[in-house]
């Protein structure tokens, strides 16, 4: 084999690995969007307007989430 169509095989095969790293990361990233988004209808669905959520995460992280007509 000619070791440039090698090389080149072997350069775009490396990229279609990225490509697909990419839309795995992608795919799993939509799919944790989708259910916050569900989380947040179904928040605003129950609870009363002015409502506050949060969440704490074990890192350290913490996430607010007040719903419109909240007394600031």
């Amino acid at each position: 084999m000619d070791p440039l169509l090698g090389s080149t095989i072997a350069l775009l095969a490396a990229h279609l690995a990225a490509v697909v790293a990419l839309g795995l990361r992608l795919r799993s990233q939509t799919r944790q969007l989708r259910t916050q988004h569900h989380l947040i209808e179904t928040l605003a669905r129950e609870l009363p307007p002015g409502s506050r959520f949060e969440e704490h995460h074990p890192d350290g992280r913490r996430v607010v989430l007040t719903l419109p007509g909240a007394a600031r």
